[in-house]
């Protein structure tokens, strides 16, 4: 009971978090918006829902802002502009998925400019609300979902064509992933790749603060560690949310004038649902290494002044007892205590991450850390 309400308090912490950064993008000035419409493809991850493999429909409205004040990352990447998207997918024609509702706050990051022809990178990570979850009574098909809250992560590639003054037309390519981090089952989650074309106005020129482009900072080596608490279910026969321990060390090296921050360390963890799953069961009493994991992995940050986007992969050198794969990947977000790039000290910083085995969520996990 008492981790099931410590987990239903950090998801509504989370929840208010992505909306107070998504309203704070409300104070500055907007410099454009686009309506996007597109076609996706669920990927099956899950061969007991065939289903999941067909067509999804895709609608979307999004602002672009310009921040007043000139941030020494922004400078870093040139052209960096915030968003703010409101999308809605729906995911299946039979309505057992349902449909998907969410607000995003992005960040488009301009990788290529010729002409009127523009090429951005977009990232974003928020909740989004699914319209039929499963349920024993009313839809006991969907497999897929066991909660109407999830995290839904997306990554883009965006092509822009400028034809008129303030009118220009876009098309591109998005990866969205969604699923609720293992907090109840089912949670297989989906993987959808779709293609959009929509129309961009703009109302306000950007300004990209040209004055300090020519900022140059030294990268440098450090290591980090991290400790971590988090919860998941099992599922099935029900019962609370087992509870997640989990610690980390790791170095790193920043590249490209502290850009990006590669990774490489060691994680441990114990997974309270599996000595959950072995009492529950009366398997085996004498296993008192059940629960325990650890992994190495290679991973990477994307450094965006207080903030980051975090990718890890590698492999098991311990599995967990119900675990069954080769493959460990967590992606996360990072809030730093100074801008990363302007403070190489020693510093405080708060994590929320995904742990997944080959791409299913297996647990989610809030940390604090610490670099040097």
């Amino acid at each position: 009971m008492y981790a099931s309400k410590v987990w239903k308090a950090c998801r509504i912490s989370w929840f208010l978090t992505c909306i107070l950064s998504s309203l704070s993008l409300f104070s500055q000035e907007i410099t454009h918006f686009h309506v996007h419409a597109g076609l996706g493809h669920v990927i099956p991850i899950h061969p007991d829902f065939p289903p999941r493999d067909q067509a999804s429909r895709h609608m979307e409205l999004g602002f672009q802002w310009n921040r007043e004040k000139s941030l020494t990352w922004k400078s870093l990447y040139k052209r960096i502009q915030p968003a703010l998207i409101f999308f809605i997918h729906d995911l299946d024609k039979n309505e057992v998925l349902g449909k998907s509702i969410g607000l995003m706050p992005t960040y488009k990051i301009l990788m290529l400019e010729q002409g009127r022809s523009l090429i951005h990178l977009e990232l974003g990570v928020s909740f989004s609300w699914f319209t039929q979850p499963f349920n024993y009574r009313d839809n006991p098909g969907n497999i897929v979902y066991g909660t109407h809250l999830n995290s839904t992560s997306m990554a883009r590639l965006l092509y822009r064509l400028d034809l008129l003054e303030n009118w220009g037309i876009e098309l591109g390519g998005s990866f969205f992933h969604s699923s609720n981090a293992n907090s109840r089952q089912p949670n297989i989650g989906t993987n959808i790749l779709a293609a959009f074309v929509g129309v961009n106005h703009q109302l306000n020129p950007p300004n990209f603060h040209k004055e300090k482009e020519d900022l140059v900072l030294i990268n440098n080596w450090g290591f980090g560690m991290r400790i971590g608490t988090g919860w998941a279910s099992l599922g099935g026969g029900g019962g609370p949310p087992g509870v997640i321990y989990s610690s980390s060390i790791y170095a790193y090296r920043t590249i490209f004038q502290r850009r990006i921050r590669l990774l490489a360390g060691t994680k441990a963890f114990y997974n309270e649902n599996t000595r959950n799953f072995i009492v529950n069961r009366d398997i085996d009493a004498d296993l008192p290494a059940a629960g325990l994991g650890a992994v190495v992995y290679g991973g990477a940050e994307i450094m965006l002044g207080h903030w980051s986007y975090v990718a890890h992969m590698g492999g098991y050198l311990k599995q967990d007892y119900l675990s069954n794969y080769d493959l460990y990947t967590q992606l996360g977000i990072k809030y730093y205590w100074k801008d990363q790039q302007l403070h190489e000290g020693p510093q405080p910083y708060l994590g929320a991450f995904v742990h997944a085995h080959s791409g299913q969520a297996d647990f989610s996990e809030f940390c604090l850390g610490w670099v040097f």
